[in-house]
């Protein structure tokens, strides 16, 4: 609560080591593969992508979505949203195929589990649109 309140403040700095800090005690308290971990994981690794630290993002959503995927299998909704997590790191990084794989593989699954109507899969094909739109593809 108190890291959400200084990230609403633009406090990073402040944040960073209360990210940091819930991290370590939900791992030894819950154990390393828990969903509040990936939880944790996510936070950490969001704050990084905000303040434009790419490189240190990405392991850390990178274990979030392995661990959430692992939890709830492939095809589960909460995967496509980590999936996209994941593939705004990629875009944000520059690798717009890697983002747009990504991309790809959340709006199948948020098709198959959610419909094409759903809020998630429309937020999505917007992803996707600007990717190709990034990558001067506009055929899409």
């Amino acid at each position: 609560m108190l890291a959400e309140v200084y990230r609403k403040m633009g406090d990073y700095e402040k944040v960073l080591p209360l990210n940091q800090k819930a991290l370590e005690i939900r791992e030894n308290v819950f154990g390393p593969e828990h969903p509040s971990v990936a939880a944790s994981l996510n936070n950490l690794g969001g704050l990084y992508d905000y303040i434009e630290e790419y490189e240190k993002a990405l392991p850390f959503i990178q274990r979030s979505f392995e661990m959430i995927e692992r939890e709830l299998g492939p095809e589960h909704p909460d995967v496509a949203a980590s999936l996209n997590n994941l593939a705004g790191i990629y875009d944000n990084m520059g690798n717009y195929e890697k983002a747009l794989s990504l991309n790809q593989r959340a709006l199948d699954i948020q098709e198959k589990t959610l419909g094409p109507q759903h809020p998630d899969t429309v937020t999505t094909l917007n992803n996707l649109d600007r990717l190709y739109h990034k990558m001067g593809n506009y055929k899409k």
